[in-house]
């Protein structure tokens, strides 16, 4: 009786892809959605076409920039997340430094021409000045 066991391999085969299928998405639902790529673009200011989009800096609901204060190896750096600008702007002692929006397949990264970057992922940062030896960067409760 092969024919009843060629049918239930079929009717299994069946289920277990329907089960694998990504349901339909209203497009109104999916720029909200938090793993849309339309979402991650508005999180991080970042391109939603980018692969690997990269992992969203401080959100806010509003164009207003987001102030996290951070201690880079004992070095205070205040930073201001302009997502509507696609920059970060760094207080670090007397200098200010803004940085554009640069390519990163994880986390939010800022880099100028100059070798200046600062890349977020997973609430840490690395700091690294005109292509210098990298800070590594805490949260901390200084704004």
């Amino acid at each position: 009786m092969p024919r009843p066991l060629t049918w239930t391999a079929a009717c299994a085969l069946a289920l277990a892809l329907a089960a694998c299928a990504k349901p339909p998405v209203d497009p109104a639902t999916r720029a909200a959605s938090p793993g849309s790529a339309a979402s991650a673009a508005a999180n991080d200011g970042g391109d939603a076409g980018a692969a690997g989009a990269a992992a969203p800096a401080p959100v806010s609901g509003d164009a207003k920039p987001i102030a996290v204060a951070w201690d880079c190896d004992g070095r205070p750096v205040a930073a201001d997340y302009d997502n509507a600008a696609g920059q970060v702007r760094l207080q670090i002692g007397a200098e200010l430094l803004t940085l554009p929006r640069a390519v990163s397949a994880s986390g939010a990264r800022y880099a100028d021409t100059a070798g200046n970057e600062f890349w977020e992922h997973q609430g840490e940062a690395t700091l690294a000045l005109a292509g210098g030896k990298p800070q590594h960067c805490v949260r901390s409760s200084g704004r």
